[in-house]
């Protein structure tokens, strides 16, 4: 095999916020054991024995790390990952990646990141009150200023990063704010992920439908805004 790609979650689903509309922790909490804790080291192994033994000398592997949190399983277990790594894998090339909500990102972190060229997704909802407005702690303080601290050190440090947004209607009501918030950022690279966990959108956002079109590569956010049948009639207004 010439390309192998794993999805990793080596802190299963521990996570140190406690977003509205994370799917993941809807999907842990219907599971009989809701979180496998952290991944034990002669596991990281065996997950990159295997790896190695599946490719070819000259191939590509891709190791991607989630949660989540997956920061939460320690730098010490991502410097033993790529140290062993480096043991094993003879000629292939290595890449990694990891999606993280960017909250425990330090000068450490920074650094490691940078030296072992990791691609880090951070997630970020866009300005800042609407960023607290759904990535919160668990007492439900929004951690805007905590996120673009990591951010500034991902960018201090020179390490690839990508900005990752969850498209609620909220913010899908305000797509020029969303735009010019990114561009006086200077994010350059943003995946937009459309809020698909119904049941918690519907609980912050009651009332709103989101749908996005695209047409001739543009993207446009439409919210339709679902008026009671009592006061209008039936009839529905929309915004873009």
């Amino acid at each position: 095999m010439n390309y192998l790609s794993f999805l990793v979650k080596p802190a299963s689903s521990l996570c140190n916020l406690k977003c509205p509309y994370c799917f993941y922790e809807d999907i842990s909490n219907r599971r009989e054991r809701p979180c496998s804790g952290k991944m034990k080291p002669e596991i990281m192994r065996k997950l990159i024995d295997r790896a190695i033994a599946e490719t070819e000398e000259d191939a590509q592997i891709t190791f991607a790390f989630q949660g989540g949190e997956p920061t939460l399983a320690g730098l010490e277990y991502y410097r033993q990952f790529t140290e062993y790594v480096r043991e094993k894998k003879g000629a292939r090339t290595v890449r990694y990646a990891i999606q993280t909500n960017g909250t425990r990102i330090d000068e450490s972190w920074a650094r490691f990141f940078r030296e072992e060229e990791f691609l880090v997704g951070v997630s970020l909802d866009g300005y800042e009150s609407n960023t607290n407005r759904f990535r919160v702690d668990q007492e439900g303080k929004g951690m805007y200023a905590q996120i673009m601290q990591g951010i500034r050190l991902l960018e201090q440090y020179k390490v690839a990063y990508n900005i990752l947004t969850v498209l609620t209607p909220r913010l899908a009501a305000h797509p020029e704010a969303y735009y010019h918030f990114l561009k006086d950022q200077g994010f350059s690279y943003v995946q937009n992920e459309i809020g698909v966990n119904i049941r918690k959108i519907e609980d912050v956002c009651p009332g709103e439908i989101l749908s996005i079109k695209v047409t001739d590569g543009t993207i446009r956010a439409q919210v339709t805004e679902v008026e009671k049948e009592a006061e209008d009639g039936g009839k529905h207004s929309q915004r873009e």
